[in-house]
């Protein structure tokens, strides 16, 4: 009797404590709820701020499975360290963490996500489309995955299908900035010709001094250069043909010129031009020959040579260029040894361009000393003892596919022993591709 009592006693308190467990949320023995849970989340939150916030990888993925080894079920930490992995360029291992809880919740929409981005980077794009599409049947309206299909089919080459998607894509989202400069993008590879009207005008100011500039005010015998240009850009090969008209010194001339671009290789280009004038003011002939290599990282190396056969002088440079684009900008250092028959001469110049948005859109700073054979010169720009110049250029979209080129170039001359001027260059001129 007295044993039942107690085990009756024992019995009620038991079920007292569980109901008490049950109703105020007082934690059984051997439960991880509660703050254990709340332990987990404080560490993944914890990952996934150095993730984004700090790119410490190394500790994100520490982290994360210091986290999983008390809760294996944890999956937005496999999906955090799947990212941490693609975004080490360690994209087997990521694709491993994504699969692995794909395979226990296949309709797991993160990791789907995560694993389209693994692929994209990876350039194995055909599982990307794959994925994204397997993505979109359990969140069909989702504005992020239908962005990344589009991505994907324009990396295909399948320009109808991505079009089609971003359609999908504005009537979701139709304020979308990226959705819309995707579409500006896979329209404007499909323009494929390009006209330029520039109009040159170049005033001057002697003085006599070697470090001043005063452009715009006393003037002698204005330059004024009207250049059109058209180009066809074809698979492999790109052609420009270009027609100049100069007035100076009150005389006129024309030069023409065509010149072709073609791909030698992936990562080879070529460049051949060929000029002729007429007139005195233009060299009679000019010819160009270029080779650009491509050498990854963003670097780029160039190497030609420049003729110039003014009838009276013959000149002979050889160039080379070192360039680099990363994150918008572009940075491009050339050189120029000349040749003549009265001289040797050296050139250089640097530019430092940043891209807005496109390469269509930029503005350009530029300085260096001699002349600048890239552009249609004179003889008389060839016998300065010493040029100093600098540049800002730049080029913006007005509308549809119509573009506003423009520059202003000021330079210091020495075009006799002692006797110096400076040189006010304006260039404004519209550019439409269709």
């Amino acid at each position: 009797m007295k044993h039942s009592f107690w085990l009756g006693k024992s019995g009620l308190f038991f079920m007292i404590w569980v109901l008490g467990t049950l109703w105020f949320g007082i934690p059984a023995a051997g439960s991880q709820q509660g703050t254990g849970q709340e332990g987990a989340d404080s560490l993944y939150y914890r990952a996934r701020s150095l993730a984004l916030d700090d790119h410490e990888y190394d500790q994100v993925i520490a982290l994360c499975r210091e986290l999983l080894r008390e809760y294996p079920g944890y999956h937005d930490a496999w999906v955090l360290m799947g990212r941490s992995y693609a975004w080490m360029g360690l994209y087997s291992r990521a694709e491993q963490q994504l699969h692995f809880v794909l395979q226990k919740d296949p309709d797991y929409l993160d990791a789907l996500n995560a694993l389209v981005d693994v692929y994209r980077w990876w350039a194995r794009v055909d599982l990307a489309l794959q994925t994204v599409n397997s993505a979109l049947g359990i969140s069909p309206d989702n504005s992020d995955l239908l962005y990344k299909k589009a991505l994907i089919q324009h990396r295909l080459g399948d320009k109808q299908g991505a079009l089609h998607t971003l359609a999908l894509l504005r009537t979701l989202d139709p304020g979308s900035r990226k959705a819309a400069q995707l579409r500006m993008n896979i329209a404007r590879e499909s323009l494929t010709q390009e006209v330029t009207v520039l109009y040159r005008h170049d005033r001057f100011a002697t003085t006599d001094r070697s470090d001043t500039y005063i452009p715009w005010t006393e003037t002698s015998a204005p330059w004024r250069f009207v250049s059109v240009a058209y180009s066809q850009e074809a698979k492999a090969l790109t052609v420009l043909g270009q027609l100049h008209y100069a007035q100076r010194f009150g005389e006129q001339a024309i030069q023409t010129e065509i010149g072709v671009y073609p791909d030698l290789t992936r990562s080879t280009a070529g460049y051949l031009n060929f000029g002729y004038s007429p007139d005195p003011l233009f060299p009679e002939i000019r010819a160009d020959a270029e080779v650009t290599q491509t050498l990854g990282a963003g670097f780029q190396v160039a190497l030609g040579a420049r003729y110039l056969d003014f009838n009276t002088d013959r000149v002979l440079l050889y160039t080379g260029t070192l360039s680099e684009y990363f994150a918008g900008y572009w940075i491009n250092a050339r050189g120029f040894l000349s040749r003549s028959e009265t001289a040797f001469s050296r050139a250089w110049y640097v530019q430092i361009r940043r891209y807005f948005h496109d390469t269509n859109n930029y503005i350009t700073l530029s300085g260096g000393i001699g002349p600048s054979p890239d552009q249609p010169t004179s003889k008389e720009e060839y016998q300065y003892l010493t040029a100093r110049h600098f540049s800002v250029s730049g080029q913006q979209r007005l509308v549809g596919f119509t573009y506003l080129r423009w520059e202003l170039r000021l330079a210091n001359e020495e075009w006799e022993r002692g006797q110096f001027r400076e040189h006010a260059t304006g260039v404004l001129g519209l550019v439409y591709r269709f």
